[in-house]
């Protein structure tokens, strides 16, 4: 795509009751940095499906900065919006949109998916095929950035966390992600999120939250600090040592390198599973034994591959109160003060890696 190409985003109905902006029109800022020499790449489609009965598909893309040197280069990844119910994080892309467009002046190669679940977005939907409230029965929730198919496991290298696909969306983003870190390294990615807070029965307690970070700990010291005093501006202290649901333990409003399966933990890790591929033909051997070692010979369930590991990655936590929820124009403004410090935050990891 080039900066000549009229882009156009599906016009689509969206969930407005708390005055989220239509994805058409955020999509006008995020393409003007195509008018600064930014590479645009469709990663994949979602299929919104109204109750006219009308499907149109709706596209996540990557936003790639120009290149400032001839090799890989480490880079700064952004990635907003994966579940559907947290509009603020794609607003506040959206104001600071000049930040973006800023970083390669800095000299900051970028990566940006704005928007990365648009079904769950117009919908108000956690996943893009399930509301708010997890079924985990035949049709559970899908998460755009479920990636537990390509992590190993912990103890054996050579098997996945999951042994399935939880869905091909998240496969697609994960390849697309393997491809394009070959030119733009993850050096820092900041995934931002909201979560909605309801009273906790047994904690007795609603108004205090946690995030994630992934790294080296002499990162996360310099530069967790600086986001707890951003992320407690909502007006909610963050846990500073508390045991999750997840039965994971806090650091000072963080749980530190997380084992969890999520796009998070892929960024950090340096190898992944590659799936299966079937080459089998099948022949008759009379030897059952022999006719098995056949068989091995050409299935190889997984195969473990090396990839760039990012030196820090966080998962920004903000909160919606449940029945007092702020507007989304007040909660943008915390993702959009973290964004204003994205250069500095990619200096210090930079220096330190």
């Amino acid at each position: 795509m080039s900066a000549e190409h009229d882009f156009h985003y599906p016009e689509v109905p969206t969930f407005n009751k708390d005055g989220r902006i239509p994805l058409h029109i955020l999509y006008e800022a995020y393409f003007s940095l195509v008018d600064e020499g930014w590479k645009v790449e469709k990663i994949y489609e979602q299929e919104a499906k109204f109750p006219n009965g009308e499907i149109v598909k709706l596209p996540v893309y990557g936003f790639l900065s120009p290149s400032i040197d001839d090799g890989p280069e480490w880079s700064l990844w952004h990635v907003d919006e994966i579940h559907g119910e947290e509009p603020s994080t794609l607003q506040a892309a959206k104001n600071k949109i000049d930040v973006f467009k800023s970083l390669p002046y800095y000299g900051i190669p970028a990566v940006c998916v704005f928007g990365a679940n648009p079904v769950g977005y117009i919908f108000d939907m956690r996943y893009y095929n399930q509301s708010r409230r997890p079924n985990f029965g035949p049709n559970f929730g899908k998460s755009v950035g479920d990636f537990e198919h390509l992590i190993p496991t912990k103890l054996v290298r050579h098997l996945p966390r999951h042994i399935f696909i939880n869905n091909e969306t998240a496969d697609t983003f994960a390849h697309w992600i393997l491809r394009v870190q070959q030119q733009y390294k993850p050096l820092l990615v900041m995934d931002h999120h909201e979560d909605e807070f309801q009273f906790n029965i047994l904690d007795r307690d609603w108004d205090s939250f946690y995030s994630y970070a992934y790294g080296e700990r002499k990162i996360l010291q310099v530069i967790n600090p600086e986001l707890v005093r951003i992320l407690e501006k909502s007006g909610y202290p963050m846990k500073k040592n508390y045991v999750t649901r997840f039965h994971e333990e806090t650091e000072n409003g963080f749980v530190i390198n997380a084992r969890d399966g999520s796009l998070d933990q892929f960024f950090i890790e340096n190898q992944y599973l590659e799936r299966w591929k079937r080459q089998y033909n099948y022949r008759r051997v009379h030897d059952p034994f022999d006719s098995f070692l056949n068989l091995m010979q050409y299935i190889k369930p997984w195969t473990l591959k090396t990839k760039y590991a990012a030196k820090a990655v966080f998962t920004l936590e903000t909160v919606i109160h449940h029945e007092n929820p702020q507007p989304i124009s007040d909660r943008s403004k915390i993702h959009e003060e973290i964004i204003d410090f994205y250069p500095d935050f990619y200096k210090i990891v930079k220096e330190a890696e």
